[in-house]
């Protein structure tokens, strides 16, 4: 890993903050081909999974209009308003998995960070950067986020006085990840209920995939604790 100039500033301001993970969401389909294939890919760099694994990875989207050079992680909990969206609305019936990633990709040198989703105008016109100025902006007090049809303006997130320090002020702020990220970075694969852990442990038994990393918590897949 190629570390920002700066990473020692990043690190203190990583452990003032409490922050123990990035997180990332992906479909059943896909966490198989991530275990198989013993790391997690940006989008453009898909077709360098192996022939075996392949045909199984799913991509949330196929229309975000972000750069599909990265990785889209969140800090500590997953974008629970974007999740749903995938699960419920544009692939119904479909199971998910949130895994948690090594917080060293923040200073990764070419990691950048976003207050808000990357597709969003506010985000855009802030400015997507990879210094650690960008990086504070994600926990300021207010951020100005997707457009509300009911108002007409662009929603604002005010940070609340009881929100965990280790939180983005906007939970679809992003760290947005250029690197592949090797399976010994992958810190846990989270499911969210029993009966779906033991869905993807069936499947894992036959292709001999190891299962070491997988966990139940139902918390991760709610809206974050504020």
């Amino acid at each position: 890993m190629n570390l920002k100039s700066d990473y020692q500033d990043f690190k203190s301001k990583i452990d003032q903050r409490g922050i123990q993970y990035l997180i990332h969401f992906t479909r059943f389909e896909s966490v198989t081909a991530i275990v198989g294939e013993r790391r997690i890919l940006p989008r453009n760099q898909l077709h360098n999974i192996s022939y075996d694994w392949r045909e199984l990875v799913i991509p949330n989207s196929s229309t975000r209009l972000d750069n599909p050079k990265h990785l889209n992680t969140s800090i500590m909990h997953p974008n629970i308003y974007l999740l749903n969206i995938f699960r419920d609305k544009w692939y119904p019936g479909s199971r998910f998995c949130i895994i948690g990633i090594n917080p060293e990709y923040i200073y990764e040198e070419k990691t950048q960070f976003s207050i808000t989703n990357a597709t969003y105008k506010p985000a855009i016109k802030f400015g997507i950067k990879s210094n650690i100025q960008t990086f504070d902006a994600m926990f300021m007090e207010q951020v100005s986020g997707k457009w509300n049809k009911s108002i007409c303006q662009h929603k604002i997130t005010v940070r609340k006085s009881t929100l965990a320090d280790f939180y983005t002020t906007d939970p679809e702020a992003e760290v947005l990840i250029e690197s592949e990220i090797p399976y010994n970075d992958i810190l846990f694969i989270a499911c969210r209920n029993q009966y779906e852990h033991d869905i993807l442990a069936s499947a894992f038994y036959v292709l001999e995939l190891p299962m070491e990393k997988f966990c139940v918590q139902p918390t991760l897949f709610e809206p974050r604790s504020e």
